[in-house]
């Protein structure tokens, strides 16, 4: 399934709005002046499909309808007692209705669990009545600010608190779409997952949980690609152990002819220079050999081995292979100004100045940042299939930036299987491509 259309009603009780999505080009883009619901659309969509209903009941709107494809579609009302999900399926035959109106209701018990839920699983302590100790930013909250504060509360942790019926269902329904939130705060992330490390550091040690987005992927980066080597250890043991039967089964041909040999060796020797080019393997240093042309069958079989199982194990690393070199691409020729990234297998990236000094990440500016943090997580983080939500990717750009943004998002979708939503204020984020757009309405 893949996201169509998007209407909704009552967006702060005054917009309604309908977003038609391109589904040939696979890019829209929503615009409209300050205030008309750009980003808090993107946020009631986030909490749908991360299935966050108890923060999707709190956002202020009055109906939503997501269509999809095949013409399925789910329709919610929220309004201030009830909140139900319908589902109706492809041929408009069958009807689920889901009743979530539990998560508005405000009896003593209902906000008293949920309450117990946020203190047990955030950096949250009680200080009085109604008066909550939020550690991240050493405010003083009430419970409906505090509640407003996670987008991440999953229906199933709360679960235990708050009983709907069928919820399980409802969630597995709901997964089948995949949808990817690329927020405005790209540049830090909050390790909030870790309640040992905020508990004990609390007011005064925020950079204890707080990591800078750029050496978090770094790192993840390594990891992907220290995973790849080990599934290529593990084929090479695979390949060695089956030799032999693969030998008897015929299932390896000799290359007799020796220019093929040699044509076949020099492809392989090109396909490895071009994986160390984007740090997909180190540059060990290697002793280099030609292949004569006086040599023996028995020499030509052994060559005909190596180079069909390099070939084999080599193809682990492809996908990999081409998202890392538009990665570099794109950020090497059209975005750092003066600065190199290249990409250790260990140590994930590297980034040095026109003079050849290794850089921290937090020397690059932040525009710098926003486009490494963006394009990691277009190319290596979304799911296949998702709708990707793009919130104001004109932050801290040059014009020049901004109006390449799409040519890099066209080049991405064509390897990555995804549709983007894009919310702008930005012409140049645009630049004409004005059929790709849809403008968010003030009401008439």
């Amino acid at each position: 399934m893949r996201i169509k259309q998007i209407n909704i009603k009552g967006l702060f009780a005054m917009f309604d709005h309908e977003v038609l999505l391109n589904m040939e080009e696979h890019i829209t883009i929503i615009y409209g002046i300050n205030g008309i619901g750009k980003t808090m659309v993107f946020k009631i969509l986030h909490c749908f499909f991360n299935t966050n209903f108890f923060e999707l009941s709190l956002k202020p709107f009055e109906e939503l309808t997501i269509v999809f494809d095949d013409d399925s579609l789910f329709k919610i009302l929220n309004t201030k007692s009830k909140f139900i999900i319908d589902f109706y399926s492809s041929n408009n035959k069958n009807k689920q209705t889901f009743d979530l109106s539990k998560y508005k209701n405000d009896n003593e018990k209902t906000r008293i669990n949920i309450l117990k839920y946020l203190i047990d699983k955030f950096p949250i302590s009680k200080i009085g009545e109604d008066r909550y100790l939020f550690h991240e930013t050493n405010k003083i909250l009430t419970h409906k600010e505090l509640s407003k504060k996670y987008a991440d509360i999953k229906s199933n942790d709360l679960e235990k608190y708050v009983k709907i019926k069928n919820i399980k269902e409802l969630e597995e329904i709901i997964a089948k779409q995949k949808l990817y939130f690329i927020e405005t705060q790209r540049l830090i992330r909050f390790n909030l997952d870790n309640k040992n490390i905020i508990s004990k550091k609390l007011q005064n040690h925020q950079s204890d949980y707080k990591i800078d987005t750029v050496k978090f992927y770094s790192n993840d980066l390594a990891k992907i690609i220290s995973n790849k080597h080990h599934e290529y250890s593990l084929l090479s043991e695979k390949l060695e152990l089956s030799l032999g039967k693969r030998l008897m089964d015929k299932k390896i041909e000799t290359i007799d002819d020796i220019n093929k040999l040699k044509e076949e060796n020099s492809k392989l020797e090109k396909n490895r220079n071009e994986f160390k080019a984007v740090g997909l393997l180190e540059d060990e240093k290697e002793e280099k050999f030609n292949i004569p042309d006086d040599i023996d069958a028995l020499t030509k079989a052994v060559l005909s081995v190596n180079i069909q199982n390099m070939k084999v194990k080599l193809t682990i690393f492809d996908e990999l292979y081409n998202k890392l070199k538009i990665f570099l691409d794109i950020l090497n020729n059209k975005r750092l100004s003066f600065k190199k990234i290249s990409i250790h297998p260990k140590k994930g990236f590297i980034f040095k100045n026109s003079n050849g000094k290794i850089l921290e990440a937090t020397e690059l500016s932040s525009g710098e940042q926003h486009e490494i943090v963006m394009f990691y997580e277009l190319l290596f983080k979304v799911p296949e299939t998702s709708l990707v939500l793009i919130d104001e990717p004109e932050i801290s750009l040059h014009i020049a930036w901004q109006k390449d943004f799409l040519n890099d998002m066209s080049e991405i979708v064509k390897i990555r299987n995804f549709d983007i939503l894009v919310a702008t204020h930005s012409p140049s984020i645009v630049d004409g491509n004005w059929d790709l757009t849809v403008e968010l309405q003030k009401p008439e």
